[in-house]
This record gives structure tokens, sequence and C-alpha cells, in this order.
């Protein structure tokens, strides 16, 4: 209706014919900034906060002559706030608005520049897609470099760009924070340059040009110059040269000749924690780095499997894992499994290497083991998924323990109809399996019904929770019934 009225003044009726609200309507929607105190006290009284909103936050910018005549800028907060309390809206409420209605209003974002709560700084940049020198450098001002360096290379500002880089890089706190954003932005993910001109011509003694060189040449970075050394080791600290080196490792294993242990000793000959690391602190470095490419980790592994071997006794179970997931097998891996009972790996390891023997002994022992109920599915599975793959026909004894095992979680429904299979798998394997399996693999609507069959003494308490509900869906019926006599009918 309001817009309706609004038409009526546009298309050029006469002032007589016009009311006093619509008076004030007209010069809300054109000039709502110099109104009044009367005219917009009469305002809010006929009309209220939410029109008055929507009519100020049509256009993005307001400005009134001052001076000589001069246009200034005034912000929208202050046009709504001359409505009085019930008109005014928070800061972010207003961008919101605006960008709901798609408009664009530099001037509102750069008049808070210096207010904005720094998610609202992300937002404004992320999501609402503004940009600018000056938003940049207000990141900048705020000490978010890597954010400041990203808007930098996007204006082109190279030259600022790199300060708020070096800033990133100026001490070895804020080196290992912002090293890996760094490295994204300044090279590509094959560590080649993507501002090639721009890197040559930096400083160098510039954090930047020593940080992009570790990156891009560690192994020359580690032999060829001291002072380079000497450089990383004082801008950056142990933390940011490991990860660095080893994430140059992972890009390309093959172009790094050096043993990443010895080119990490080479920036430490004090003693320090890069003087002492051990090949396998390497490993789980590389291990937490990696991919689903894991080439250079498994060239890694293989390197130093003698290492492994030596070591294996104190190596932690998280260690094995990651050795085992690469598949790196040293010697001695299999009586580790077996003393940690960690058999369902184990059973996987000698089901890998075609060790059938092997891994049905294992498998006998974890189903001894008295933790197995939380494993006997993830058993069977490793076994189903070698019987499927396996070229050649996998043996197991009938009637053996791994057997029943595995036979029962194929189907638990028809062992359960045979009244000579059926006690001899509760025998063998004990309720809880029996249990486990059946709701793994029966709908479970017939789970009381088939756990009755195995013993419906053992298993009584599914008997009376289905007579429970099924006596319960016949007094539901009933009650239908009596409210409509059709439920039930055909």
């Amino acid at each position: 209706g309001i817009m309706q009225l609004l038409q009526k003044i546009q298309g050029g009726e006469k002032p007589k014919q016009i009311s006093p609200r619509i008076h004030i309507l007209r010069d809300l929607f054109y000039q709502p900034g110099e109104m009044e105190k009367k005219a917009r006290e009469d305002c809010m009284k006929y009309f209220g906060p939410h029109v008055i909103q929507e009519f100020v936050l049509r256009k993005p910018d307001y400005k009134v002559l001052r001076g000589d005549q001069v246009e200034v800028y005034v912000d929208v907060l202050e046009v709504l706030a001359k409505f009085g309390n019930k008109a005014k809206m928070p800061r972010r409420a207003v961008l919101d608005c605006f960008h709901d209605q798609n408009i664009v209003s530099y001037s509102f974002v750069e008049f808070h520049l210096k207010s904005w709560r720094i998610q609202d700084l992300f937002d404004i940049v992320n999501k609402f897609g503004y940009l600018n020198e000056r938003l940049a450098g207000e990141f900048h001002r705020r000490n978010y470099y890597t954010k400041a360096t990203e808007l930098y290379l996007k204006l082109r500002r190279y030259d600022d760009a790199k300060n708020a880089s070096e800033d990133a890089l100026s001490t070895q706190g804020l080196s290992a924070q912002n090293a890996t954003k760094v490295r994204a932005l300044w090279l590509t993910n094959k560590n080649g340059s993507k501002y090639r001109n721009i890197q040559e011509k930096l400083r160098p003694e510039s954090r930047l040009r020593v940080f992009l060189l570790l990156c891009q040449e560690s192994e020359y970075a580690a032999t060829k110059n001291n002072s380079i050394i000497s450089a990383c080791a004082s801008y950056f600290g142990p933390s940011t040269i490991q990860h660095t080196v080893l994430t140059s490792y992972l890009i390309h294993p093959d172009k790094i000749k050096m043993d990443p242990v010895d080119i990490l000793r080479r920036f430490d000959k004090d003693g320090g924690p890069l003087g002492n690391i051990s090949e396998l602190e390497v490993l789980r470095e590389l291990g937490h780095l990696m991919t689903t490419d894991n080439y250079a980790v498994t060239k890694y592994a293989k390197t130093h499997i003698s290492v492994w071997s030596q070591s294996i006794k104190t190596m932690s179970n998280e260690d094995i894992h990651l050795l085992l997931d690469l598949k790196v097998h040293p010697m001695g891996i299999e009586s580790i499994l077996e003393e940690r009972k960690m058999y369902l790996e184990g059973v996987g390891l000698y089901l890998y290497r075609d060790s059938i023997e092997g891994a049905i002994s294992l498998s006998h022992y974890a189903l001894e083991d008295k933790d197995f109920e939380k494993h006997a599915k993830s058993l069977v599975d490793i076994w189903e998924k070698s019987i499927v793959n396996n070229s050649r026909e996998i043996l197991i004894a009938p009637n053996s323990k791994l057997w029943l095992l595995i036979t029962l979680f194929r189907d638990p429904a028809t062992i359960s109809n045979s009244s000579e299979l059926s006690p001899q798998y509760l025998s063998c394997l004990g309720p809880n399996i029996i249990e486990i399996a059946v709701r793994q693999k029966v709908p479970q609507d017939k789970v009381g019904d088939t756990l009755q069959k195995f013993d419906s003494a053992l298993f009584a308490r599914y008997g009376k929770q289905d007579r429970t509900k099924l006596n319960q869906q016949t007094k539901d019926l009933t009650r239908s019934k009596r409210i409509n006599p059709s439920v039930g009918k055909r």
C-alpha cells in the first residue's frame, strides 16, 4: 500500500489531492536525512520503525552540502538515529541488509573500517566481495598478515604484499603460525613460483626470500651456504624448518637426493632439536603431513626399513599402524602385533602376505581373548574381503571356531532354524557373539524371533519384549476400532 501511494506521487498527482501523511512519506523516500524533527516524529508515529528502515536503506549513500558547498558523506546509521532509538540498527545488520538487496556501499564499509569486528571484515571480503587497498591495509594494521598479503596480491600491490609477508615471518612464533599460508600464497602446489619476477627482486636478506628458498631448494639451503643455514635457524626456528623441509620432500621426493633427516640435521649444529632428530620423528611428521598420495612417505619408510626392524619393540602402536598402512613390514612386526594383542592388524598382515596358516593361527588367538566380542565383526570382514579377493581357495577347517564365526555372520537366520546347528554355534561362540551377529544381519523386527530360536530360555527377554510390544499393538488397534470401526477392515 505504501509503495502504491508513492507511485501516485511519482505519477504527478496535485498537492491538494495528497494527504499530509503522504507528504511525510514522500520526504522519507527522497530525503530522509534532511527531514525536520516534527516530520521525523510523525513518520515514526504513522509508519513505525520498519518502514523507516526500509526507506532509509534503499540507497547506501547520503551526502549533504557543507562549508563551501562541498558534499560530505552522511552515515546511514546517523540518518536512522535521527528517527529515535527504535529506528536504530546495528552496523552489521545494515551491512547484511545491503547485501540482501545487492547494494554495494564502499562508503559505508570504509566509514566504519576501524570499527568492524574481525569476523565482519572477513565476511566483507570473502562473502560480500568487497576488495580495495584500504581493506587490505586494515587487515595488515590488525596483524592479519597473510590475509593482507592475499588481498594485496589480488590488487597487484606487490610491494605491500611483500611487506605483509615479511611481517608474517618477522618472528619465529609468527613464522610457525603463518608459514603454510605464506607458502601457498607465493608458490604453486608443485612448489613453483607464482610471482617469479617479484621473487627474484627480493633483497638477499629478506625473510621472504630466505623462506621461499628453503621451500623450493631445501637441499641447496642446507649444504651450499652457511649464511643461509644461519639465517633459517635465526629467522624461523626448528619447527618451521622441519615442517617446510618435509613438505617440500612430500612434493618432490625424487628430486631431493639427500635423506630428509640429514637435511634437517644440517640446520642445527649445536645439538638442538634438529641436530638430534631421528628417523622415526621424521616418519611421524611425514605421516601427519601425508595426504591421499602416500608415495613420498612410503618411499621414506621403505628406505629406512632396517631402522624400523631394529627399533620395532620401542615403536608405538600408532607408528606400527602407519607402517602397516604404507604396507611396510619390518622384521619382527608379526610377533609385536601378537604380543600387543593387535590381532586384527596381524591377521590382515598375514593375509596380505598370503600366509593363510599364520592368519588362521592368530585368528584363533584372537577368538580366545577376553575382549574379542568388540572386534568379532571386524575380524569376519577381514576374512571375507580376503576370501573374495584371493585368487586361490582359502581352506579353513570346518567346525573350527573361526569357520563357525565366519559362517554365523553370513546367515544367522538359517543357522537358528537348525536344531542341530544352533546349539553347536551357541556352545562354541557364546550368546554375546550370537547376539552381535543377529543384530548385524537380521532385520530389526526379526531379531527377537531369531535369537529365541537359538535358545528361548537364554534369550527370554526378547520374547517378553516382543509379547509386550504385540500386546500394546493389539490394544492400540482395539482403541482405534472404537474410534473408527473401519480400522483393520478390508
